[in-house]
C-alpha cells in the first residue's frame, strides 16, 4: 500500500513526465507550421488559440480559393470568436485586427476584412503583416492597383521571403505569370524552403 510520500512521489513522476511530452509536442507542433521563417500550410492547423498570424497559415489552395469549405467555415469562426475575445481584453493590439481582417477575408466579407486591416494599421503603422493581409483584400476587391501598391509597401517596409510569396500570390492572380515568378524567385533566394510552399500552390 502506498503512503502518502509516495503518491507524492508517483505523482511528481507523471507531472513532470506529462509536462516533457508536452514540450516535445508543442516544439514539433512549431517545427511543422514554421518552416520558411514563419509561413507554412497547415491545413487549418495553424496558429494555436488566438497565437500568432494568421496571414502565416494560408490556405494549400489558395491561388485558386473561392469560397471556403465547412471545415474550414468552422476553423474561421472560431478564431473570429477567439480574437475578439482577445480584443475585449487588449483592444489596442494591431494583431487581433489583422487575424480578423484575414479570417473576414477568406470568408468573403472583404469590407470588413479592409476595415480591420486599416484599424490594425492605425493602431501599428508598421505592422507589415497587416499590409500584406490588406494587399490580398484589395486584390480580392479587384483593386489591382491598390493591391499592388500596398504590397510594395510592405516590401519596401521589410524584404523578407513572406513578402515576397505573397506578393507572387498577388501578381498570378493578375494573370502577370512573369512578374509572379520574378517575386517567387526572390523569396527562395531568401529562403530556399520557400520553395516548398510555392510547389503546395501548385506552380
Amino acid at each position: 500500500m502506498f503512503n502518502a510520500q509516495q503518491v507524492i512521489e508517483s505523482t511528481s513522476h507523471w507531472v513532470g513526465m506529462i509536462a516533457s511530452v508536452a514540450t516535445i509536442i508543442a516544439t514539433i507542433f512549431g517545427v511543422l507550421i514554421f518552416f520558411c521563417g514563419t509561413v507554412a500550410v497547415t491545413d487549418n492547423q495553424g496558429t494555436s488559440g488566438c497565437s500568432g498570424f494568421l496571414i502565416y497559415d494560408p490556405l494549400s489552395n489558395m491561388l485558386t480559393y473561392t469560397l471556403p469549405s465547412e471545415e474550414e467555415k468552422d476553423y474561421l469562426i472560431d478564431k473570429i470568436h477567439c480574437y475578439r475575445d482577445q480584443i475585449q481584453k487588449h483592444p489596442k493590439k494591431a494583431t487581433l485586427y489583422t487575424n480578423i481582417g484575414e479570417a473576414d477575408r477568406r470568408l468573403g466579407d472583404l469590407e470588413a476584412a479592409r476595415i480591420a486591416h486599416k484599424t490594425a494599421i492605425e493602431l501599428e503603422p508598421t505592422l507589415q503583416e497587416a499590409k500584406i493581409g490588406l494587399a490580398l483584400v484589395e486584390q480580392d476587391l479587384g483593386n489591382t492597383a491598390e493591391a499592388n501598391k500596398t504590397i510594395q509597401e510592405a516590401l519596401a517596409q521589410h524584404k523578407n521571403a513572406i513578402a515576397y510569396l505573397f506578393q507572387g500570390a498577388i501578381l498570378h492572380k493578375q494573370n502577370y505569370i512573369n512578374g509572379a515568378e520574378l517575386a517567387f524567385q526572390q523569396a527562395i533566394r531568401l529562403d530556399p524552403k520557400a520553395k516548398k510552399l510555392i510547389s503546395i500552390w501548385k506552380l
